[in-house]
């Protein structure tokens, strides 16, 4: 999966735009198998746990979100929001925040988190708009325990960004 990702990516950054109907079919499923195999919290730690199997999907889940942040940056996140893909976009929204308060790295936080999250809930806001924001808030940030002045600050830029 993880050299399907890899090809993806280089297809994406050569033809931009070109691969869209390709993406828009293909992506359900592979979000879809990976969500299904990475884990949703955290990755196991402490002695016995630097397992071969940990190790590949600890590669997994960096590749989808290096692939997420491809297709964002590269004008195809209007994909997360397509009829087909809409059954995947909650799940990947709840990996993301997860990832960017929980993840034991430092630097994957600051990636997903200035990456991915980001550009999707600005492609989310343009199309839904403040209704996404008052949901995003209510459900999302609520359930990582940010505090309430941070989630409206976090909003507001959200909104002139």
């Amino acid at each position: 999966m993880v050299g399907l990702l890899v090809l993806l990516n280089q297809l994406i950054c050569k033809f931009n735009t070109s691969v869209h109907d390709i993406l828009d079919e293909v992506f359900p499923a592979i979000a879809g198998r990976i969500l299904s195999v990475i884990p949703r919290d955290v990755f196991p730690s402490g002695p016995g746990t630097n397992t071969e199997e940990i190790r590949e999907l600890q590669e997994l889940q960096q590749t989808f979100y290096t692939f997420l942040h491809v297709m964002a940056t590269h004008d195809l996140s209007s994909i997360f929001l397509s009829p087909k893909s809409r059954g995947c976009l909650h799940p990947i929204m709840q990996l993301l925040l997860f990832t960017s308060c929980k993840h034991k790295d430092i630097l994957v936080r600051k990636f997903v988190l200035f990456g991915e999250i980001v550009s999707a809930q600005k492609v989310m806001h343009e199309k839904f708009g403040d209704d996404f924001l008052v949901h995003f808030v209510s459900k999302g940030l609520s359930a990582a325990h940010c505090p309430q002045d941070l989630a409206e600050q976090y909003c507001r830029k959200l909104q002139v960004a």
